[in-house]
């Protein structure tokens, strides 16, 4: 699958950045300089602000490390965030069809020490 990366100018302006190859993407992030991030499975990929894409990582899995969150399915991470010491997950219920109602939404923290703990959730009415 090929997908578009946009960007919208201050003049509401829009223009494609990219285009790249992305059969899941499962995170993004902007960096101070303008360049994007992205994750899909076990890779991460940068789109520079001259539109060149490229690889920063493949086959990221690596064993035995306290911080990396693994979780347990059906829970699947999809963004982080660090405040200070600590690293916040935010994590969905990835429930079986495409009703998104279903994948409920909750943040985890990890602190330093390696401990977890859920900080805030949704649940169901």
């Amino acid at each position: 699958m090929i997908d578009r990366a946009g960007r919208v100018l201050p003049s509401g302006q829009t223009s494609i950045l990219a285009q790249v190859s992305l059969p899941w993407l499962n995170g993004l992030a902007a960096a101070p300089g303008g360049a994007l991030y992205y994750t899909e499975d076990a890779a991460v990929h940068r789109i520079g602000m001259d539109g060149r894409s490229a690889t920063i990582a493949e086959h990221v899995a690596p064993p035995g490390c306290i911080v990396l969150l693994q979780l347990q399915s059906p829970w699947s991470p999809t963004g982080v965030a660090l405040f200070g010491n600590d690293v916040y997950v935010l994590e969905y219920l990835h429930t079986p069809g495409d009703n998104r109602r279903d994948w409920l939404p909750r943040v985890r923290r990890i602190a330093t020490d390696g401990t977890s703990s859920i900080v805030a959730a949704i649940t169901r009415p």
